[in-house]
């Protein structure tokens, strides 16, 4: 396919970071300081990139940032999804303060960037950590337009109401549909 061999392109020149995996594990076990220390012995290592290799899906050459979203769920088990640790914020903040880039784009065939992970990321919103993953990657210049007509359906199709309540807390507009789907009977009424 056409799409495969463009992305082949953007892949081939890069090459694993060594540490890449290690850095993800410190993430999904909350070590903080583990992490630092990876980022301070391998400055890079905040722009390296993972899952080179093909089928080449949405999540393909993924940053440590990207990681943060939740999406894909890698604790996954019998069905079930993982725990985010309780300072996954601060993780995010970490990344970001070490260079990472709020905007940087996945190589998949969607070049999704992190914001559009997260408003997708059912784990993040069971976890309670959408909203405030939200309110830090703004804060970091992350685009994010809560006045477009759809910026509701990614959230709400993709299982993730608490990322679909911040977004109307910060000014989106929910229609009758995303208000049912919330199951927010008063705005249903109105």
């Amino acid at each position: 396919r056409k799409q495969t061999v463009a992305i082949s392109a953007l892949i081939g020149p890069l090459r694993p970071h060594p540490e890449f995996e290690r850095a993800v594990a410190a993430m999904d076990a909350g070590d903080l300081e583990g992490l630092g220390r990876l980022l301070a012995a391998h400055p890079e290592l905040v722009h390296a990139r993972t899952n080179l290799e093909p089928p080449y899906g949405y999540f393909t050459g993924a940053t440590l940032l990207h990681h943060v979203a939740g999406n894909p769920d890698r604790g996954r088990n019998a069905g079930k999804l993982g725990p985010m640790p309780s300072n996954h914020v601060e993780i995010a903040r970490l990344l970001l303060d070490a260079g990472a880039e709020v905007d940087a784009k996945t190589l998949g065939p969607n070049h999704g960037d992190t914001m559009g992970l997260l408003l997708t990321s059912r784990q993040a919103s069971e976890n309670g950590m959408a909203g405030p993953l939200i309110d830090l990657l703004v804060e970091y210049g992350a685009p994010l337009d809560v006045t477009a007509a759809d910026v509701l359906v990614p959230s709400l199709v993709n299982h993730a109401p608490r990322a679909a309540e911040r977004l109307i807390e910060m000014g989106a507009k929910p229609d009758l549909f995303a208000a049912a789907a919330l199951g927010c009977m008063d705005w249903v009424r109105a």
